[in-house]
């Protein structure tokens, strides 16, 4: 069963986008940190570290304010439902993104796991509603918003093993993610 945050509780419902999404371990969201450090410093990169916001998306559930409570409980459901092996996350380059210039890692081969989740949630969500979650096409991990472009480069692996999902719904302009729901990978 998911743990369930304070989006029950909360009225009325804030801005905010809720998404399904891959958690770093503590330790690896310290290192993920270091290596952001690294690059800002090495490159002489603008921006803050998104510490409290490291994640990877899997599936994009939609904005808080048109997910009611009822669909909300039912995608909860339907989630505890996907039953996917734990997978090994391994992020071992950097770059950014065109656009807003975001500096992400990303893994040279892998995360495979990552995209087959977001198409298991869509398919589980879609036999009890009509809402069609919308898969991550390219994972990635943001650091931070950058002020000049960064060519994909090798970094120091960051390596850890994913147990889990969650359900999450940011908050614009902050750097945190309050967690609604957690779901194991398992075996």
């Amino acid at each position: 069963m998911a743990e369930q945050g304070s989006l029950f509780e909360a009225a009325p419902v804030a801005a905010g986008e809720l998404y399904f999404a891959i958690l770093p371990t503590a330790d690896a969201a310290a290192r993920i940190g270091l290596a952001g450090e690294q690059l800002r410093r090495e490159h002489g990169l603008a921006g803050r570290l998104r510490t409290g916001n490291f994640h990877i998306s899997v599936a994009g559930v939609g904005a808080v304010a048109s997910v009611p409570p009822s669909q909300l409980q039912a995608v909860l459901e339907a989630a505890g439902r996907v039953a996917l092996p734990a997978f090994t996350v391994v992020l071992d380059r950097a770059l950014t993104f065109a656009g807003s210039l975001p500096l992400v890692l990303q893994a040279s081969q892998g995360l495979e796991a990552v995209p087959g989740l977001g198409r298991a949630l869509q398919a589980a969500v879609a036999k009890v509603l009509k809402l069609r979650l919308e898969p991550s096409s390219t994972p990635h991990l943001t650091i931070l918003y950058s002020n000049k472009a960064l060519a994909a480069r090798t970094i120091e692996p960051v390596r850890w093993t994913a147990t889990e999902f969650v359900l999450v719904r940011n908050h614009p302009g902050e750097s945190r993610l309050d967690i609604l729901g957690r779901f194991p990978l398992r075996g």
